[in-house]
């Protein structure tokens, strides 16, 4: 893939985005960065969809770009979708029990081994996060192999 021509000119984007953001014009993040309030660029891409899009950054990106009346317009649809967004973090599923936690990591610096290491124990399942032993490790890590619960599990 080649690198869009505003780039290799030292531009991180083209004309026609400059142009929208000299009318005032701004991406999602810009957005959400201006108006604060805990809004997130995802609420407003929920809340408005697609609208005006020019190219961006090196490989020319499709980047939409929102008007300040879209925003004024949309805003009470914004605001539902950070709300929904906020309460659905509060509702992160919680397993507490004991289980055997497997995980991979590199050991050594001249020649770097792959050994696999293993919990055995009380572990807390926070979403995708698993808590032991004073540790943490993302489940969705390239490095994290699996949990295996026992019989004696408890959820919260």
């Amino acid at each position: 893939m080649s690198t869009a021509t505003y780039f290799r000119r030292g531009e991180g984007k083209s004309v026609n985005a400059q142009i929208a953001e000299s009318e005032g014009r701004k991406t999602a993040s810009g957005w959400a960065s201006h108006l604060g309030r805990r809004i997130s660029a995802s609420d407003i891409k929920e809340a408005l969809g697609q609208r005006e899009w020019h190219h961006t950054g090196k490989y020319a990106s499709e980047t939409f770009y929102y008007d300040r009346h879209e925003i004024d317009d949309g805003m009470k649809a914004i605001i539902a979708a950070r709300d929904a967004r906020l309460a659905q973090a509060k509702e992160i599923a919680v397993r507490i029990g004991h289980a055997t936690v497997k995980w991979t990591e590199w050991i050594g610096i001249k020649r770097p081994t792959k050994v696999q290491k293993s919990y055995t124990g009380e572990v807390e399942l926070r979403g995708d996060w698993v808590s032991f032993d004073g540790r943490k490790k993302r489940t969705t890590a390239n490095s994290f192999v699996g949990i295996e619960w026992t019989a004696e599990q408890v959820s919260a």
